[in-house]
């Protein structure tokens, strides 16, 4: 029955079914919330050779430090947008909060009179996707290097995994 369905409708299948938790590492680090999956990483996945069984799980090594970075980095943007398309559309999450835009310095960022200061701190950093590299980050920054890549108009970091390095990953 699962054959054929992709990992996000697995986890959210065996989720309703079981109530388990599904969870993804990166050297043995959880990196996403509690049942949290995106295309964007099975497919980074899957293309480092790596299967994944009809149960959703997986284990095995990359080597593309930089292609990880990237990828969480795509994700990250779409759950700023999706994020920003919620906060236009007064959406609510499912404690019936409104949802706040964590990137927004404006004072739309800012909550009424009803929320307090702590209140806002609690929710950003239970909704932290905006911190999502910075965790990946933190997962491989013992074995990883950096080299720095400057040119006229921009200075940004790469990186790469020291001599004989590997990064771990699993799921399920």
């Amino acid at each position: 029955m699962l054959e054929n369905l992709s990992i996000v409708h697995i986890v959210e299948q065996k989720w309703k079914e079981n109530k388990m938790s599904y969870r993804t590492y990166v050297n043995n680090k959880q990196v996403f919330g509690n049942n949290e999956y995106y295309q964007e990483w099975e497919e980074f996945i899957t293309s480092k050779g790596i299967e994944i069984d009809e149960d959703g799980c997986y284990e095995g090594e990359i080597d593309d430090v930089m292609g990880m970075f990237e990828v969480v980095d795509k994700i990250t943007r779409r759950l700023i947008n999706e994020r920003h398309q919620q906060v236009v559309n007064k959406e609510k999450d499912f404690m019936g909060n409104p949802y706040i835009e964590l990137t927004d310095l404006s004072n739309s960022m800012w909550l009424d009179d009803e929320h307090s200061i702590l209140m806002f701190n609690e929710r950003m950093v239970s909704n932290a996707y905006c911190f999502l590299p910075y965790q990946v980050y933190l997962a491989v920054e013992d074995i990883i290097e950096e080299t720095r890549c400057t040119d006229p108009k921009w200075v940004f970091h790469t990186y790469k995994l020291k001599d004989g390095k590997k990064i771990s990953v699993s799921g399920g």
